[in-house]
């Protein structure tokens, strides 16, 4: 789950990359199959849970990140009162 969840921040935030990362999230999914570590329907949950939680995941970051940033016109204010 965790190749497909990066592939889906980079995509997010690096767009022209999208389908390079797309493409190793992929090929490591293939590649625990063939090592035996994983089944195909393993593979495809996670490729699924991916698809659903990160994007949901990377909104709320963003939100959380957005409102604990102060506002500028809040902080000139300060300053204005400590001058």
């Amino acid at each position: 789950m965790l190749a497909f969840a990066t592939a889906i921040c980079l995509a997010r935030y690096y767009p022209k990359w999208a389908a390079v990362a797309y493409i190793a999230a992929a090929l490591v999914g293939v590649e625990r199959v063939l090592e035996l570590s994983h089944h195909v329907s393993d593979v495809v949950a996670a490729c699924g849970l991916a698809f659903l939680i990160t994007p949901r995941l990377i909104r709320w970051l963003e939100w959380r990140l957005k409102a604990a940033e102060p506002d500028p016109a809040e902080i000139l204010e300060e300053e204005e009162i400590a001058a």
